[in-house]
């Protein structure tokens, strides 16, 4: 599942996740006070590093 932090950006959160080999990290878009899907992003996409990838 991993955790959840408030990055003082509206309707949206930083996630980080440990795994076995790996630590992922992300913004999750919320709407509602519920996980959003993607789409959710999109008009915010420019302001974020284009090294950064979609994950479901």
């Amino acid at each position: 599942m991993g955790q959840l932090f408030d990055i003082g950006v509206d309707e949206m959160l930083l996630r980080i996740e440990v795994a076995t080999d790996a630590l992922h990290y992300g913004v999750v878009p919320i709407s509602s006070g519920k996980l959003a899907s993607d789409g959710g992003l999109l008009p915010q996409t420019p302001q974020l590093p284009l090294h950064l990838m979609w994950r479901n």
